[in-house]
């Protein structure tokens, strides 16, 4: 590794590899044992807090889920996710009735599944003395194509076996009545919020969830799905911004210098299809243009903080 931070990204990769090592993701068998194996790759990140500081460096193994085949090494694949307006809703409960929110994480969550399928895989680089064998996997490590709907019945079993039920319009959010009120947890992948009216509810359902996984607490709810949550339980506020996003979606974009409008376009300006790319010269240079995916940015900035921009 050249990168000035390679000593930080070796000890994540280490890390990585123990926790493999300790959860029993694979068993080394002799190479030749499958006709079909697929490959694996690091993935290096920097996990940033609400302001943007690295607190984290975080280096996964990812299988090349792309490899494999529907029918021989996977077959179901969806996985839900809570809905962002039932994310609003719960955080909208905490401040309506002065309930308590504080955040979990799943430590390699989808480590703690089961792999029903049968699935081989390269030996990563880092692993030493292994050139003759290759991974026979026993967990859905990340990148299969059937991980995350793997790791989502792991925690919905668990979630039932503690007493909550699935909402019926979201499936991915959890409610269990306590004799201090209700306890809603809404589960984003392997990030989640637990609110209830007392520090005691939460500690039980916390307590609950580690018997049953590895989790890592985060302490009081201040960042999920790139939406910040200032809760002021002492001042009676709850507020949800965008703030790092929105800057993190200008600087992508290079609207740093762009100056504030009322209105995205001119009153009265009609569009027509006649204003579209013409010659082959122009539609290749709007090729190059990211519109999609800044129309993708701003419609997810609605949907989260900011209805009035629709």
């Amino acid at each position: 590794m050249a990168s000035d931070d390679a000593a930080q990204w070796r000890e994540a990769m280490d890390a990585e590899l123990l926790s493999h090592e300790r959860n029993g993701t694979w068993t080394l068998v002799p190479r030749g044992t499958a006709n079909r194996t697929i490959g694996c790759r690091w993935v290096f990140a920097k996990k940033r807090d609400q302001h943007g500081r690295v607190v984290r460096y975080k280096a996964r193994l990812v299988a090349k889920g792309f490899k494999q085949k529907y029918g021989i090494d996977f077959f179901e694949t969806y996985s839900p996710v809570a809905n962002m307006n039932s994310i609003r809703v719960v955080v909208s409960v905490c401040a309506a009735y002065e309930y308590r929110m504080e955040q979990l994480d799943a430590d390699t969550a989808f480590l703690n599944s089961e792999l029903k399928d049968r699935v081989y895989m390269e030996v990563p680089f880092g692993i030493e003395n292994a050139r003759d064998y290759q991974c026979q996997l026993n967990k859905a490590i990340y990148g299969l194509k059937q991980a995350a709907s793997a790791w989502n019945k792991t925690i919905h079993r668990v979630f039932l076996g503690n007493g909550f039920k699935s909402c019926g319009a979201d499936q991915c959010v959890y409610v269990k009545r306590s004799k201090n009120g209700f306890i809603y947890v809404c589960l984003y992948v392997d990030d989640m919020i637990i609110a209830a009216k007392t520090s005691e509810d939460i500690r039980e359902v916390k307590d609950a969830l580690k018997n049953a996984l590895k989790m890592k607490e985060l302490g009081p709810a201040k960042f999920i799905v790139g939406m910040e949550i200032d809760h002021d339980m002492t001042a009676g506020t709850l507020k949800i911004k965008q703030t790092r996003y929105i800057d993190d979606v200008v600087e992508r974009f290079g609207q740093e210098n762009a100056k504030p409008v009322d209105n995205p376009c001119a009153a009265g300006l009609k569009l027509s299809k006649t204003q579209s790319p013409g010659t082959d010269a122009e539609q290749n240079a709007m090729r190059s243009k990211p519109y999609r995916s800044l129309i993708g940015c701003l419609l997810y900035i609605t949907t989260c903080t900011r209805p009035d921009i629709a």
